[in-house]
């Protein structure tokens, strides 16, 4: 063989040897097995097959193949010279420097027959299939080799050499076939969690494909690196295009063009199977190794841009088909003309929704195709995505919201992965910004649009604060708070490196899109939009710029003419920004005003809406956001020194007299919460060391609580003196109490130190007991109140004493609350010295059992009977008067108000037991204003029995006092009614007024208690056989009178009642066993 007809250049010395005779082994004189186990085995570590992880992988790889396969190239683009000697191909033995025309078609030739074996159907092994590929591997290796080593400035000769093997390459690629064209069966079974075990052909086949189309890509970026002159004939016929350029010289963008369009080819087959729920889970990619080839493709691109910056660079390529799809551009050369060694370009395909395609692919790319192989993130493709938001959002077409969804979580993606793009950001502005009013609906979604409506101000700002920060919820929501998301993570890039730049650009674009007109335009949801967005951008961008900008906005609305459901959305954005404020420590005095001029007339109105009951309603509904809101400011405040006591408008003082029951509840709930967080606010700065302006704190802490002082106080204390106030309104007059301790008001119109706070609410026969029962038992066991109402009052226990006796009176001894406070009133001290007249033991606590008051009457008196000498007696008996002396004024005021049988009974019964055990401590002759007289003139004697039937008798009057006389007359009997003109006076008109107003009962086994005669049960002390003095003497001033008044005629006729005061001594008689007691 010559020198001439060598088609490679002579890198060893040419030997005059026939081709058919010579032994290359005793030619080079080498070692042939070990070199060529020296070859395979360098050969074996630069071969990288496709290994299959299955249909989609949870986690890409880089570093293990593909990033490998692109390092390689770099390093063979690199090479000057060649360290593999021999190497064997398909059991040929080769060099780099002798590659003849012949060889080369040889070694083509059994490449495609190896294809071919592996496409045909039960031929091979998994182990043949690997095997029959790493040897194509090889022999692309070989071929890569024999370019890179290739001379670099090739004759005529050479040059020829280099178009044969491009012209075979080419034929390669025809006889394989397009990727866009393999058949469904073989794309549907292309994937395998086996990788390479796995025994079936179509699996092997396709990965085969996938290899040889990387190989030829592979071959042609090095020679287009190697030769960039070379004149090649062009391989691609462009849809619409007329080719009258036949030659080329840039073979490798031809190859990547056809691979690209067949990879996006696969994309459209595989999209057209899968529907719109299933777009962000399914990808483009058959398998792992397709989306591998992807991003070696995405890397080979950027890397040749990078050496050739004339070159199209990946996101440029992927523009063009985007941009082709889209315009759907058509063959123009018929068939029959059809040159079948040219590819066309796009391939034949069919796409039934190629806009939603596009997004779905790119939205699928952009997380592998944005990062070089040392992780740095490169170049964006806001070109493609801003031609298909112009596309998507154009007027003609109708998007449905699910579509739309899907379009804003591509963009969510892109943008988090990209630079700002203020285009993108326009562009959505102007979209959305007009469709503020639509509801976005999903049905799928189900009624999550509504709980965005009548969220609370914090969960609405909770919500636009977690699109900054987190995807969590990004499923459930619709598209146009996926659009804030894309808002947000477009800023935030922005910030990253150029804080506030970026929304800058674009506030003017939000600003100007709103102004009075359009605000009136806006619906509930639109306003709920509305606030969401400028929520949004008051985080990204400047919080006082945007807060005020929306709160001027709001202030267009006029809200007297406004609907509830319009009002609200606004209230609670509005507090929404405060919580935003807060949270930034920026005092919010701006917008306090305004939404306090906002309460402020509702609450006018709700006071002189009375009567229209729909008025009512539309006012209450905001007038209970803004409470709610305004509890939860207080509550998430750290130092209530923000403006926070602005909110607190004075038209509470109109709403508190306004509301009913229920409402009045939920309103003193919130006040309490209020009064409870400015207290424990105001005790943590006074009491903390090292706080920087304390001083303007306390300041502003004082002046919030004069405010507190103003507003709510004047309403507690008079609706607490009615006759059903809700419980809430002890715990308020608590919180004012607590809150006395501290800070009083300024106002000399408001009593509001501490004693005269606490002596209102338990010494004030008007209130309410209830509320007195619920407001001691939270203050007693405040030992700092307990001990300044020590100081300020010298008989504090005293006066708690009284106080729980008169709420006994009005409530049952077996309600927990009175309970409760029994069981605190008893550890006085005072309490405890009384009571251990009839319970020394202190651990005995069976006391609190039954009617603790009754135990306590009777423990009082006996007290008093075991004084011995007259100074301890006058000193017991005004300690005792002290527990009782405002009674007879508690008693008339609840006897009159109360309107409750119930109340009355237990009010007689207790009383009763008073009169009966503690008359002597209740009645003193010298003593003018003694409680006696005025309780039995109150509740015995009352004026109405002496006015000869002109006055009704009170209808709560005679049950009670027919059930419980007899403890009055026995009370009455302990005193010395003998030498008492007044006490004889009293026994006298209680026999005139009662003896004829209930019925007689003769003894019978059948009789009870209850059909007893009130004065026959008074006389049931001297019933016994061995009866006190007392007892004896009560009963004979009784029946005197008796006799006196009915069995003494002053006519021949007997009076009427005669025959009753018969029947009532008949029943003394029979009922006494003392025979000397009958006697007398």
């Amino acid at each position: 063989m010559s020198e001439e007809s060598s088609m490679t250049p002579p890198w060893s010395p040419v030997f005059d040897v026939p081709e058919d005779d010579m032994d290359w082994n005793d030619v080079l004189d080498i070692d042939v097995e070990h070199d060529v186990k020296e070859t395979e085995r360098s050969s074996s570590t630069e071969l990288f097959l496709f290994c299959c992880n299955g249909e989609t992988a949870d986690q890409i790889t880089f570093e293990e193949q593909y990033l490998r396969r692109i390092e390689r190239l770099r390093s063979n683009i690199e090479a000057t010279t060649c360290t593999e000697l021999c190497t064997q191909i398909y059991g040929l033995y080769t060099q780099l420097s002798i590659l003849d025309t012949d060889l080369m078609m040889r070694l083509f030739n059994l490449t495609k027959m190896n294809i071919t074996n592996v496409e045909v159907p039960g031929q091979m092994s998994a182990k043949d299939f690997v095997s029959t590929r790493e040897q194509i591997q090889e022999f692309f290796h070989f071929i890569k080799s024999f370019i890179v080593n290739f001379v670099e400035s090739p004759n005529e000769e050479e040059t020829h050499s280099l178009l044969n093997l491009v012209e075979h390459l080419h034929s390669l690629s025809l006889h394989l076939g397009r990727l866009a064209h393999l058949p469904a069966t073989t794309i549907s079974n292309c994937f395998s969690r086996n990788g390479n075990k796995c025994p079936n052909s179509v699996y092997h086949v396709f990965h085969l494909h996938l290899e040889i189309h990387w190989e030829l890509l592979e071959a042609s970026y090095l020679l287009n690196n190697r030769f960039p002159e070379l004149e090649v004939e062009r391989l691609i016929i462009y849809a619409g295009a007329d080719e009258d350029t036949l030659i080329v010289t840039d073979i490798c963008t031809e190859y990547m063009t056809i691979l690209i369009w067949d990879l996006c080819v696969l994309a459209i087959r595989r999209f057209n199977i899968i529907g719109l729920p299933e777009y962000q889970r399914r990808t483009p990619f058959p398998c792992t190794c397709v989306r591998e080839l992807w991003i070696q493709f995405y890397h080979l691109a950027e890397d040749r841009h990078q050496r050739l910056s004339d070159k199209p660079f990946f996101w440029m390529m992927i523009h063009d088909v985007v941009h082709t799809i889209l315009e759907g551009q058509q063959y123009t050369i018929p068939d029959s003309q059809w040159d079948s060694r040219k590819f066309r370009v796009p391939p034949e395909y069919q796409c039934d929704n190629k806009l939603a395609f596009c997004w779905w692919m790119l939205y699928h790319l952009t997380p592998i195709c944005c990062f070089d192989t040392s992780g740095t993130n490169k170049k964006s493709n806001y070109t493609t995505c801003t031609m298909l938001l112009r596309h998507s959002l154009s007027k003609e077409r109708e998007l449905k919201e699910g579509t739309r969804r899907f379009y804003m979580r591509c963009l969510i993606e892109m943008s988090e992965l990209w630079e700002t793009n203020i285009g993108v950001i326009a562009t959505l502005c102007d979209y959305f910004c007009k469709k503020l009013n639509d509801k976005f609906y999903m049905a799928s979604l189900g009624l999550k649009e509504v709980a965005q409506v009548s969220q609370s101000p914090m969960e609405w700002l909770e919500k636009c604060t977690a699109r900054l920060n987190n995807k969590k919820g990004i499923d459930q929501e619709n598209s146009f708070y996926l659009f804030l998301r894309v808002l947000a993570a477009q800023l935030k890039v922005g910030q990253l490196n150029e804080p506030l730049v970026a929304w800058k650009q674009v506030k003017g674009r939000f600003f100007s899109k709103f102004h009075e007109r359009r605000m009136m335009e806006l619906s509930e949801i639109g306003l709920c939009n509305f606030t969401s967005l400028f929520i949004t951008l008051a985080q990204l961008g400047n919080i006082e710029d945007v807060g005020g900008r929306m709160v001027d906005l709001y202030d267009l609305l006029n809200i007297d003419s406004l609907p509830t459901n319009k009002i609200n959305p606004i209230l609670r954005g509005m507090f929404a920004l405060v919580f935003l404020y807060q949270r930034n420590n920026i005092n919010f005095g701006y917008i306090a005003n305004k939404l306090v001029t906002i309460f402020d007339c509702m609450c006018r109105q709700v006071s002189t809406s009375a009567d229209n009951r729909s008025l009512h309603q539309k006012h209450w509904d905001a007038i209970s956001v803004y409470l709610e809101a305004l509890q939860e400011v207080f509550e998430n405040s750290p130092s209530l020194c923000l403006s926070e006591s602005l909110l607190l408008g004075t038209g509470l003082c109109q709403l508190l007299p306004a509301c009913g029951q229920n409402r009045l509840r939920r309103i003193l709930g919130i006040l309490e919460a209020i009064l409870t967080k400015h207290r424990t606010t105001y005790e943590q700065i006074t009491t903390a060391e090292q706080i920087q302006d304390t001083a303007i704190q306390v300041r502003h802490l004082k002046s919030m609580g004069d405010t507190l002082w103003k507003i709510i106080y004047p309403f507690i204390k008079t609706h607490s003196c009615t006759n059903t106030p809700p419980s809430q309104t002890a715990d308020v007059a608590v919180c004012f109490t607590l809150l006395a301790l501290y800070i009083q008001p300024s106002s000399s119109n408001i009593s509001g130190d501490v004693t005269s706070v606490f002596n209102f609410f338990t010494q004030n026969t008007g209130v309410c007991p209830n509320i007195v029962v619920s407001y001691l038992i939270h203050l007693l066991p405040n030992h700092l109140l307990m001990d300044k109402m020590q100081t300020s009052q010298g008989d504090l226990e005293s006066n708690l004493i009284r106080c729980w006796f008169q709420c006994t009176l009005h409530k049952s001894s077996e309600d927990p609350e009175v309970q409760e406070l029994t069981r605190l009133i008893f550890k006085l001290k005072s309490m405890s010295d009384v009571l251990q007249e009839i319970y020394p033991n202190d651990s005995d606590t069976s006391y609190l059992s039954h009617c603790p008051s009754i135990k306590f009457v009777k423990a009082l008196g006996k007290g008093f009977y075991k004084q011995e000498m007259l100074k301890e007696k006058i000193a017991y008996r005004n300690k005792a008067q002290h527990y009782f002396e405002s009674l007879t004024k508690f008693v008339g005021h609840a006897m009159r108000e109360s309107g409750s049988m119930e109340i009355v009974r237990n009010i007689y019964y207790k009383v009763g037991h008073l009169v009966k055990y503690c008359s002597p401590l209740l009645y003193l002759k010298s003593k003018s204003d003694c409680l006696l007289p005025g309780l039995l003139t109150l509740m015995i004697l009352p004026s109405a029995l002496y006015s000869g039937g002109q006055k009704p008798l009170p209808s709560y009057h005679l049950p009670a006092v027919k059930e419980y006389l007899h403890l009055f007359v026995q009370g009455i009997g302990k005193l010395d009614f003998q030498k008492d003109q007044y006490v004889q006076r009293c026994l006298t008109d209680i026999v005139k007024h009662y003896l004829s107003r209930f019925p007689m009962k003769n003894i019978s086994s059948t009789s009870t208690s209850n059909a007893v005669h009130p004065l026959v049960a008074s006389l049931s002390a001297s019933f016994a056989k061995t009866p006190s003095n007392e007892a004896c003497s009560l009963r004979n001033v009784i029946l005197s009178t008796i006799r006196d008044q009915y069995l003494m005629p002053t006519s021949a006729i007997l009076p009427s009642t005669a025959n009753l005061s018969l029947q009532l001594i008949v029943e003394l008689f029979q009922r006494t066993l003392s025979v000397p007691t009958l006697a007398k």
